[in-house]
């Protein structure tokens, strides 16, 4: 098979009869292969289905022949997609699911490629979950978005749910989580809590309720966060 120079758009292949002239390796690892008809590229399929088909130049090669490798190519290109999503970044099933539907591929197709995906650890909802969570809370989320979020990304809800929750985040140490909230709510209002403490409460109130956070937990926190200012005042008077 040799490289050929160039790179033809995919929707410009034609199905048509004619006799094979040239195969073409393509694809970064040269696990594509283009297949030219009459010096005309007809099909891009898996190398692997024409190694098996035993194309070669000379070989006579029909329409129908073209639309059948066409179709066996469809989970070789399901999962070359996937991959390349996950390669950008981690992803849900769902997500994976709805890529894959929208560039068209039939249902088995994409049940197969999910599954192939989960059983090669490709996607796995709960790292995912994990993961997702714990970027979250570093940011100041609070449980409650992070599940209403996770949800609509396909998350079941038994993953991250009453007990499931302290399962999925073992490494979460709860006060450290909490050291990190107040340091994100002191530099946010910080200055505000000095000039007016009434709006500043009000207003961090809100901040962390519109990141998922329980009153009894903002409530706490706005008393850590006051406390802390108080004794950096107190300091500041002493010097």
């Amino acid at each position: 098979m040799s490289r050929r120079p160039g790179r033809e758009r995919r929707d410009s292949c034609e199905t048509r009869d004619g006799t094979i002239t040239s195969l073409a390796a393509r694809g970064p690892g040269g696990d594509r292969c283009g297949v030219y008809v009459d010096g005309r590229l007809a099909l891009e399929v898996a190398a692997v289905l024409v190694t098996e088909a035993g194309l070669r130049p000379g070989e006579f090669l029909t329409a129908e022949r073209q639309a059948a490798l066409l179709e066996d190519d469809q989970p070789y290109r399901a999962r070359a997609m996937a991959l390349s999503m996950l390669g950008r970044r981690a992803r849900c099933r769902l997500e994976v699911e709805l890529k894959l539907r929208r560039s068209g591929f039939v249902d088995h197709v994409t049940e197969q490629t999910l599954s192939w995906l989960e059983t090669q650890g490709y996607i796995d909802d709960r790292r995912f979950a994990a993961s997702y969570a714990a970027e979250k809370i570093k940011s100041g989320w609070g449980r409650r978005r992070i599940v209403a979020e996770l949800g609509r990304k396909g998350i079941p809800r038994t993953l991250v749910e009453g007990d499931a929750w302290d399962e999925l985040l073992p490494g979460v140490d709860t006060p450290v989580e909490t050291e990190a909230l107040v340091g994100l709510v002191e530099r946010r209002f910080g200055r505000q809590l000095k000039d007016d403490p009434a709006g500043a409460r009000r207003r961090i109130a809100g901040f962390l309720s519109r990141r998922g956070h329980e009153w009894d937990e903002i409530s706490r926190i706005v008393r850590l966060v006051v406390d802390g200012v108080g004794r950096e005042q107190d300091h500041a008077e002493d010097w």
